[in-house]
């Protein structure tokens, strides 16, 4: 039986709360509504009654409860204990993406927490994909994972791509696209855009390393946009992105992830207008790639990583 999944059961016996229990746990209540249910199949009985008017623990949920605080306590006490006394134990994974993605960001912060709980533990430390020279571009994070590099990489790919076959992968979310322009811009008042809609327009790709204009403009080309209208403008500091932004002339247009803009505000604000895109297509895709498929302590990370993600 997983150890977390007491933990979860536990929690949730004392709020008596799926929205508390999730919100305690940082997981979404649907997952944790999952697990529970989960739960109760191995074990072969219900440990909670629903009602109206919320939930209340059945005996044998009582019983259990009553038995698995003491449990639960002494297996974290003891894993404590084990970290403690083995921390020269504990094994570093370099792991890169670009840390200007504010997605990219989470989602490294969720992977550097999952790795801290594992026996042995697991600490991510970041390898920045930056050029010899200090200038961009940077290197490609799969041509360092190619070298030895590092270990394990995320990268976004576009929608209906995934990395190559040679590398063991996992996708882990979806991103939509966003498309902003200056406030003049002739699309500027439009409602219900789809992407064929902007290719008569140049497009300006902001980005950090060779492999992102093919992400960024791969929707917009399908829906057929000439490769001499878009402009590639390589950056190496994230203030360097509303600077662009803020000028952009009236014909021009930039796709950024929707994290960017929620990071910065774009469409709320005079120097940039978001464009009404309503198109399925114009999302981009995350994706955990690594080298060694018999590393069973990476390959767990990221099946933890996939939990939390999970609707």
């Amino acid at each position: 039986m997983n150890i977390e999944r007491l933990n979860e059961f536990i929690d949730l016996a004392s709020t008596l709360s799926f929205t508390a229990t999730a919100e305690n746990l940082h997981m979404a209540q649907s997952t944790l509504s999952r697990h529970i249910s989960d739960l109760e199949k191995t074990l072969g009985f219900k440990l909670f009654t629903r009602s109206g008017n919320g939930i209340k623990l059945t005996q044998e949920g009582r019983e259990l409860y009553s038995k698995a605080s003491s449990l639960t306590t002494s297996f974290n006490s003891a894993v404590a204990d084990m970290r403690t006394s083995g921390k020269d134990k504990t094994r570093i994974l370099k792991v890169s993406g670009s840390t200007l993605q504010p997605t990219s960001n989470q989602l490294l912060s969720i992977l550097a927490a999952e790795g801290a709980r594992i026996m042995p533990p697991v600490r991510f430390a970041y390898h920045k994909t930056r050029s010899l020279s200090n200038e961009p571009p940077a290197p490609f994070s799969l041509d360092m994972l190619d070298k030895g590099e590092i270990d394990l990489a995320l990268e976004t790919f576009p929608l209906n791509s995934a990395p190559p076959s040679r590398f063991q992968s996992c996708k882990l979310c979806e991103e939509d696209i966003i498309v902003l322009a200056s406030p003049d811009h002739p699309l500027a008042k439009k409602r219900g855009l789809i992407l064929e809609d902007l290719a008569g327009y140049h497009m300006v790709t902001l980005a950090v390393h060779k492999h992102c204009p093919n992400v960024m403009s791969a929707p917009f080309i399908m829906a057929g946009m000439n490769i001499e209208y878009i402009e590639v403008r390589y950056i190496d500091n994230i203030l360097e992105i509303p600077w662009n932004i803020a000028r952009l002339k009236g014909d021009q247009f930039v796709p950024l992830q929707r994290g960017f803009c929620d990071y910065f505000g774009f469409g709320r604000k005079d120097a940039a207008v978001t464009l009404n895109v309503d198109d399925p297509q114009a999302k981009l895709s995350y994706w955990a790639v690594w080298k060694d498929k018999e590393d069973s302590a990476l390959s767990e990370c990221i099946a933890m990583l996939e939990e939390r993600l999970a609707p």
